[in-house]
């Protein structure tokens, strides 16, 4: 819990065999993929990089 902090988020999966896994990721990652591939601005690792966004909640 240290690690993800207050604000993080821990999700728990149960799994098929008896070893533990922990995955940490850093930053904010989304289950869908891009509405459109016009969104993509880095063809190198096919991703979006957006600098000072607004974010609506």
């Amino acid at each position: 819990m240290k690690k993800v902090g207050k604000e993080g988020v821990i999700t728990v999966e149960e799994g098929s065999g008896l070893d533990n896994e922990l995955d940490v990721v850093e930053g904010m990652q989304f289950d869908r993929g891009y509405l459109s591939p016009y969104f993509i601005n880095n063809q190198q690792n096919m991703s979006v990089e957006l600098e000072s966004p607004y974010i609506l909640l």
